[in-house]
């Protein structure tokens, strides 16, 4: 059975993070630039701590 997730811990997993964030947890998979920032224009969630979409330039 899976151990219940406080909402802010789920909304940091289901966002996409910068490599050094320490809110992504231990699952990560590292994608491309162009990967990253498609999946940000087509409206994938963007960490609210990491904010990859700054660092990317996709503002």
């Amino acid at each position: 059975m899976g151990s219940a997730r406080s909402g802010s811990e789920s909304c940091f997993r289901a966002a996409h993070h910068r490599g050094d964030c320490f809110a992504a947890g231990k699952r990560l998979r590292a994608i491309s630039r162009k990967q990253a920032l498609a999946a940000l224009a087509g409206g994938a969630p963007a960490c609210e701590v990491c904010r990859p979409d700054t660092a990317l330039g996709a503002l």
